[in-house]
């Protein structure tokens, strides 16, 4: 925000009655804060007691030498003798050159890293008699330059850490915390040691797009959560006839955590503040506590290229998770006899795997050909010139020297701008595609003698140089897969396509029939999954539709009659029908469970009342929700789109189209992506249920009702 921005936002919060007000030496608006506070106190319209200031210590002040000078810098800006709260506001340090970079990066965009930071000695005053010392966190509090001290963006074992060594311990901390990141052990922690929570980024701080273009990082990287658009919520705010920020910040503080939105915007300032005219029962409390995701649900991750390599980066211990969980998961799925290994090079999971098959296969616990290894071609790979070198990085990563199976991942190309970004985006959120994708020039290797002596293009040629023992598909509709089978000259041996018991692809698998290339389901169980991947990426988390299908009443019925769980019956009526499936997990106990699936058998009956749950292309859940991406020539749902409701319309077979007994998501999902809208729909509905929360929506959407 510009200077002016700043001064007319804080001068409408002051007037408003706000008077906690937080800022850091990294904003760059102390200036701006601080001629907005002389003029009020100047005037007598406030005193300096009843303000509570907070700022921070920059990451380039991570030095016990530096904590004084860049805490009197901020006084200065701030036009004040002490603050309230001095925060040291990450426990990274960045190197100070003397520019006042605050984010100082080499040419190819690395951060520069002050490997040296001591956090203890950041805190702790220095242990001599000098009066004059002006060292660490707490000789700021000795010296009267700050009333309190705390910390942001530390994690548990940081804390701790500090607590552990403290004369002066903290007061407060400062972290990322909204309905889907509820930082709960932390919190736990926090409250055994008597630290006040801060809440940042309460409403999902969509300004870190803007921010992050500043510093010139990629706008993916701020996954920002579409906390304002949960329909929990939205359904809360509707009840109270308040907003839908208004009820995540009142969640937060009567969860006893203090919140900081941030905004310029006058309006959204004062309806943050009325969040005391209403409060939330007991129920509405535990539907807002449930959304929690845990770390899946965190959004900030300091995505400064090379900032994980610094020795106090607060979240290796999350990506150390990730990548255990990954490893113990597939350690335990070898153990029990799996030898189908599936992954892509978009899964980011590669290195991972590739360190388990080293040590079983150094171990002698397994052999090489035991196992039946697939990955695939990321979209951004899709060009002739491009197939063997991303086959390559592949093949590095998993520690091998080919794999079983090669995949196309998805028919349509994305631009590869070389910085391994797999969805690269516009500032805007449209997804960069790359229009020129050739399919059969992907698949077909070339001609001449030099390529094919290096084996450098095309599909086919992998499986020439032995790098793939055979190639595949995956996410192509039945034109695309016909294409390619009729100017191939090694086939498709595999598809791999969205399968469940919803969608059961059977015009798909008829044409893969006749043209001997089998079939794997990913999704078999729905992929619940995805909610937590299209977050990563920045996306809304309704785009993932994700289907009940454990709770389908047919699919309990027939898991009670067999005393299997549900997963099990859809894995095994998949199987049965001839279909190799993919569960995704990594809890041992339900791979266990999805490999036990032949130690019972559904009868014919049983296999019936399954198919009979196709709901045919009204079953599809996976839609390829990247902003623009329907404009690829190659986009695999065109013919999808001109087959259903709409084509009816088209061909004059019918005037208009409409739905019946739809609930309000798959109204809405029907609205996002229909070019011709429902224009009707029938429902139950009377006196004793009137559907008023159905009936704005499709009022929205002009869409009549028949009841």
């Amino acid at each position: 925000s510009s200077d002016e921005e700043v001064e007319k936002a804080l001068d409408a919060a002051l007037e408003m009655g706000y008077r906690h007000i937080d800022t850091a030496y990294n904003y760059r608006n102390e200036a701006a804060i601080g001629r907005a506070l002389k003029k009020w106190i100047d005037s007598g319209k406030v005193k300096r007691e009843e303000l509570f200031i907070v700022t921070k210590l920059p990451l380039i002040g991570n030095q016990k030498d530096k904590v004084a000078v860049y805490l009197q810098k901020s006084l200065t800006a701030l036009n004040l003798t002490y603050v309230d709260l001095y925060l040291v506001h990450a426990p990274i340090g960045l190197k100070d050159n003397g520019d006042d970079n605050i984010f100082p990066m080499d040419p190819d965009g690395t951060i520069q890293l002050d490997l040296t930071t001591d956090l203890v000695s950041v805190w702790k005053a220095r242990e001599r008699h000098d009066r004059f010392s002006e060292t660490g966190m707490e000789e700021q509090v000795d010296a009267g330059r700050a009333k309190s001290i705390g910390i942001s963006n530390f994690n548990e074992e940081q804390v701790t850490r500090i607590v552990k060594n403290a004369r002066i311990k903290p007061a407060n901390i400062q972290v990322e915390l909204q309905a889907y990141f509820q930082q709960k052990p932390l919190r736990e922690l926090c409250k055994k040691h008597d630290i006040t929570v801060v809440a940042y980024g309460p409403l999902g701080s969509p300004g870190r797009v803007a921010f992050y273009e500043k510093l010139g990082i990629s706008k993916d990287k701020a996954k920002v959560p579409d906390l304002l658009q949960n329909p929990v919520v939205k359904k809360i705010a509707r009840k109270h006839h308040v907003t839908e920020a208004q009820v995540l910040l009142r969640h937060l503080a009567q969860s006893g955590i203090a919140v900081i939105p941030k905004s310029t915007n006058p309006s959204r300032i004062q309806l943050n503040y009325q969040i005391f005219n209403f409060e939330l029962s007991s129920d509405e409390m535990r539907q807002l506590n449930d959304l929690d995701q845990g770390e899946a649900g965190r959004s900030f991750l300091f995505e400064l290229k090379g900032v994980d390599a610094h020795p106090e980066y607060p979240l290796k211990d999350f990506a150390k998770s990730s990548d255990e969980e990954m490893e113990k998961a597939l350690d335990t799925a070898l153990e029990m006899g799996y030898r189908h290994l599936d992954t892509a090079y978009n899964y980011r999971n590669e290195a991972s795997i590739g360190r388990v098959l080293k040590k079983w296969i150094d171990s002698g616990k397994v052999k090489r050909e035991e196992l039946f290894i697939v990955t695939k071609l990321p979209m951004i790979g899709n060009q002739k010139d491009k197939v063997a070198v991303y086959l390559q990085k592949s093949l590095t990563a998993l520690n091998l020297t080919y794999v079983d199976l090669y995949l196309v991942h998805g028919p349509f190309g994305l631009k590869d701008n070389g910085d391994d970004n797999i969805f690269p985006m516009d500032p805007d959120g449209t997804i960069q595609l790359d229009l020129t994708t050739d399919l059969v020039s992907v698949w077909k290797a070339r001609k001449t003698r030099y390529f094919q002596r290096k084996g450098l293009s095309g599909m086919e040629e992998q499986v020439d140089a032995g790098r793939a023992k055979s190639i595949g598909i995956s996410n192509f509709s039945e034109e695309q897969v016909t294409r390619i089978v009729k100017n191939a000259r090694i086939k498709p041996a595999n598809i791999q396509v969205e399968l469940h018991a919803y969608f059961q692809q059977k015009p798909l698998r008829e044409l893969c029939k006749k043209h001997d290339i089998t079939v794997v389901a990913y999704g078999p169980l729905g992929s619940p999954g995805r909610v937590a991947f299209y977050e990563k990426l920045g996306m809304s988390k309704d785009h993932a539709k994700v289907p009940d299908l454990l709770q389908n009443p047919v699919v309990k019925k027939i898991a009670r009659e067999h005393h299997v769980t549900e997963a099990q019956v859809l894995l095994r009526h998949l199987a049965q029908s001839g279909i190799a499936v993919i569960p995704k997990s990594s809890n041992p106990s339900r791979i266990q469970l999805n490999y036990q699936i032949f130690n019972f058998e559904l009868s014919s009956d049983e296999m019936k009342q399954l198919n009979d749950l196709d709901q045919g292309e009204a079953g599809r859940t996976f839609f390829f929700e990247f902003k623009g991406v329907e404009a690829h020539p190659e986009f695999p749902l065109k013919d999808w789109a001109k087959k259903g409701m709409e084509e009816q319309v088209d061909a004059d077979r019918a005037k208009s189209t409409g739905i019946s007994n739809f609930n309000e998501e798959q109204v809405a999902r029907i609205v996002k992506n229909a070019r011709i809208k429902p224009a009707n729909i029938q429902v139950e509905l009377h006196a004793h249920f009137q559907q008023k929360s159905l009936r704005e929506l499709c009022e929205k959407h002009g869409i009549t009702i028949v009841a």
